[in-house]
């Protein structure tokens, strides 16, 4: 999100999540500089389910694909949000959790990764 003059609000699923429909107050949509991010492939459905479709500007989001991704084989550690390890191993063999977001540990560097 950027200042209250500048807001973005970036959502990465691809399914527009159910939400009531008070989530954003009156200030957040109707402000013409508010712009909701979504993945290109699913613009069209954020238009047309509240309270997605409340927002007067959107903007898509650039996928990023795991060629984008560079990482040297060796040790690493994956955790959940929550901070429970879930891997530990050499980066090649990693058994792929549940899809979701979690955090990448690997020499002395740590990234946050999207599992779909």
């Amino acid at each position: 999100m950027l200042g209250r003059d500048n807001l973005e609000i970036r959502c990465l699923a691809t399914t527009p999540p159910v939400c009531e429909e008070d989530v954003f107050d009156i200030s957040t949509w109707s402000n013409p500089n508010a712009v909701l991010s979504v993945p290109r492939e699913s613009i069209d459905l954020y238009k047309s389910v509240e309270p997605w479709s409340r927002f007067g500007s959107f903007g898509t989001i650039k996928e990023a694909s795991v060629g984008e991704i560079y990482i040297d084989d060796g040790e690493c550690v994956i955790y959940n949000l929550g901070g429970t390890e879930v891997f530990r191993g050499d980066i090649k063999n990693v058994i792929y959790p549940a899809p979701g977001i979690y955090i990448l540990k690997k020499g002395g560097k740590t990234k946050k990764i999207s599992i779909r």
